[in-house]
């Protein structure tokens, strides 16, 4: 889809680019990462076009210091990526407004099995 420049796809990509922008400030303000891995089971040239088109990215608090790497780059999955993945599961759970997501079951509601001790 990519190699022939898919309409749908091409449509999600710069929707996609948008949100990505407004990601990297967020994550950079937060967490002052010397870079942000990009990664998924996506083809390697989706990946590299995101990260090509997502340029110029938007200002960020740590924009300012000098960087050995780039701002977003693409990384290949590692044997323990989920495990790397794994530790961003605060920040999603925390920027989420439900919490249905987290079930493997459905408990019938949207209320947290934790909130009631």
């Amino acid at each position: 889809m990519h190699a022939s420049r898919d309409s749908s796809l091409m449509h999600w990509m710069e929707t996609a680019i948008k949100t990505l922008r407004f990601l990297v400030a967020i994550i950079e303000t937060a967490f002052d990462p010397e870079t942000i891995f990009l990664s998924d089971a996506f083809p390697k040239s989706v990946l590299a076009a995101l990260v090509e088109r997502a340029s110029p990215l938007l200002p960020s608090l740590s924009a300012i210091r000098d960087r050995q790497l780039s701002r977003l780059t693409t990384a290949t999955l590692l044997r323990d990526g989920l495990v790397i993945g794994g530790m961003t599961l605060p920040i999603f759970i925390n920027t989420k407004p439900s919490f249905w997501h987290l079930y493997i079951c459905p408990i019938g509601s949207d209320e947290r099995p934790f909130d009631h001790r």
